[in-house]
């Protein structure tokens, strides 16, 4: 991958190619601070979660045709895009997973997992399960055709930050 996006503070989500220059090639503006950042698999589309809650698939070319969702109730830590990129999971300090649908922002599933926020997620290669962790140590894996929870388990700590499939 030539292009590298960085979520900050000031709302922007700036995106760099990196084999051609040191600065960024465009900008994406939201009206809170952005928390997470993830391309799709081909890279064509780009989605962020920010501090009030909102996740937005942007084009990763131009800020035109973007989709903004509303779902989550507080900041939005995570997000990833599934293997086949026509769908995003995004976790936050609301206890919920959800599922958006890339083409319209509807959000199929809500997975209610933990006792505190979430703070990350991770995608089954596969694209049929997703593994969700955070605040109360505990590993969580999700069938993501019925939402249901396939396993639990402690990941014997306390604040779980980041998770990833081999």
């Amino acid at each position: 991958g030539t292009h590298l996006a960085t979520a900050c503070d000031d709302g922007f989500v700036r995106v760099w190619d990196i084999s051609k220059t040191k600065m960024p090639t465009i900008s994406f503006q939201h009206d809170f601070p952005a928390r997470c950042v993830a391309f799709s698999p081909k890279g064509d589309k780009i989605a962020t979660g920010t501090r009030n809650g909102a996740v937005t698939i942007w084009n990763a070319e131009d800020d035109r045709n973007r989709i903004v969702t509303t779902g989550h109730s507080g900041v939005v830590f995570a997000i990833a895009f599934a293997p086949d990129g026509k769908t995003v999971a995004s976790a936050g300090s609301d206890k919920v997973v959800r599922i958006w649908n890339t083409d319209d922002g509807e959000s199929p599933l809500e997975l209610k997992p933990n006792d505190g926020p979430v703070y990350t997620i991770a995608f089954h290669p596969d694209g049929k399960q997703l593994a969700s962790s955070g605040w109360d140590g505990h590993l969580r894996f999700w069938d993501l055709m019925n939402g249901g929870l396939l396993a639990s388990f402690n990941a014997n700590c306390q604040d779980v930050w980041s998770i990833a499939y081999s």
